[in-house]
């Protein structure tokens, strides 16, 4: 993720020393590495090829290889980053209700429809974000949303 997107997604999810973060959709772990110090920093990544280097290059956060929607409901949190595939994306929005947090920064692709948010949470785009905003670049334009429970 470029330079500018990753600062927008950090200031956007306003993180606090005592908040209990997790990441879903880590990856290579560029979003991790650029956290706040928090109270705590989970991330779950399902492609467990990427589970090593996360541990590597994030070594305060706690790993977990798994689903994401199956684990954000054992977990507590205060802040979700989300970037995960669409049709993940999808699903979370269905999900997002029955969690309790302060705020969420999620990748949307770009035709997303939000309005089902609309009822339950403040939804705001933070950036657009093109193909050339990735390495490697991606042949997709995507958003990035925060999404804060009640309107």
């Amino acid at each position: 993720m470029s330079e500018d997107k990753l600062s927008k997604l950090v200031a956007a999810a306003d993180i606090r020393p005592n908040d209990r973060v997790v990441e879903v959709g880590a990856g290579a772990g560029t979003v991790a590495r650029r956290i706040p110090r928090s109270q705590s920093l989970t991330v779950i990544e399902l492609d467990e090829r990427l589970i090593d280097p996360l541990r590597t290059k994030a070594p305060e956060a706690r790993v977990i290889q798994g689903g994401a929607l199956t684990l954000l409901g054992q977990l507590e949190f205060d802040v979700l980053i989300a970037n995960l595939p669409t049709s993940v994306t999808l699903s979370l929005f269905e999900i997002l209700p029955s969690l309790r947090f302060r705020s969420a920064v999620i990748a949307v692709g770009e035709s997303t429809n939000l309005a089902q948010l609309a009822d339950n949470f403040d939804v705001r785009e933070i950036a657009a974000m093109s193909g050339s905003d990735f390495i490697p670049p991606q042949p997709t334009v995507s958003k990035l949303v925060k999404v804060t429970p009640g309107c």
